[in-house]
């Protein structure tokens, strides 16, 4: 049965775990759960832009075929030697990020954030004020790569406000808002669902240096706003099992697909009736400020 009202999805991010919000879509957009707009956060930017094309349950299974097609080397190219060289040449960043530009370019087909026909606000982090930024518009490739900049990982990215023409530095949005409902308070939502597939609070021992780096950004992004989404707004999170998969690990799609549209399920199958009212949550001083001020 289809949504009545503002139906919002908001996706974390979460590194390789975002192939679980590809189970989790499945199972909405076959209850004919189609979002009006979609808020994105590092991966769950990447999957909500794709989606964002063409809401589809058909979609979706593309979007699975194209994570099926990731690998580490894909996503963090080069070996020890090439984190050598660019920690030599005092980069400020492990990898280049030339290759999930052109994974960019190759999944979604669209130049500009605002030019997706369903809408889309993604977040980054603005190093210089250390706050999230919420992105209606722009570059697309650039923004997503700002997205998805993981600090000392991937390059950070120069993006210019359209509002100001001012240029600043941009890095990975799970920094500073990995779980972006803050991105919704303006949307005026009647039903937000989250895809949470943030990393786990237990995880493996790390196996390299750049599993320790990742990790440690991980407890960051664990770190949560209270957001006032209104009286009337039902939020039903779509949260994910802690199953021990590293957030780097990109051999796992199927079974971390299948672990999300089980849990989705689980919960969808359960959810109160959209005509109950969801419970007002305190809204942190001034984010409700910096959130309709920082749309860009």
């Amino acid at each position: 049965m289809a949504e009545q009202g503002r139906t919002v999805m908001v996706l974390s991010g979460g590194a390789s775990r975002g192939a679980a919000q590809i189970g989790m879509l499945r199972a909405l957009l076959e209850r004919d759960i189609v979002p009006d707009h979609l808020v994105g956060t590092s991966v769950g930017a990447l999957n909500a832009a794709f989606v964002a094309c063409d809401p589809t349950v058909e979609r979706v299974d593309a979007l699975h075929e194209s994570w099926r097609g990731l690998s580490g080397g894909t996503i963090f190219p080069g070996g020890t030697f090439t984190r050598i060289r660019h920690l030599m040449r005092r980069r400020p960043y492990l990898y280049d990020n030339a290759n999930l530009a052109g994974l960019i370019d190759d999944w979604i087909g669209h130049e500009r954030v605002e030019d997706l026909p369903t809408p889309v606000r993604i977040v980054t982090s603005e190093l210089g004020s250390g706050l999230p930024s919420y992105h209606d518009s722009g570059d697309l490739r650039d923004v997503l790569l700002a997205s998805t900049a993981l600090p000392a990982v991937f390059p950070p990215v120069r993006l210019t406000s359209p509002l100001t023409g001012e240029e600043t530095i941009h890095v990975d949005g799970g920094i500073t808002d990995n779980v972006p409902l803050a991105g919704a308070v303006d949307l005026e939502p009647t039903t937000v669902y989250v895809l949470n597939v943030s990393p786990p609070v237990r995880a493996r021992a790390p196996r390299n240096p750049v599993d320790v780096l990742i990790m440690s950004l991980g407890a960051s992004m664990r770190l949560r706003p209270v957001v006032d989404l209104g009286p009337r707004t039902r939020v039903v999170e779509l949260s994910f099992p802690e199953l021990d998969v590293p957030m780097t690990d990109f051999t796992q799609t199927d079974a971390l697909v299948r672990a999300g549209q089980e849990a989705a399920e689980a919960v969808l199958d359960a959810v109160v009736p959209a005509s109950v009212e969801a419970p007002r949550l305190r809204l942190l001083p001034g984010l409700r400020r910096r959130s309709r001020e920082q749309v860009a």
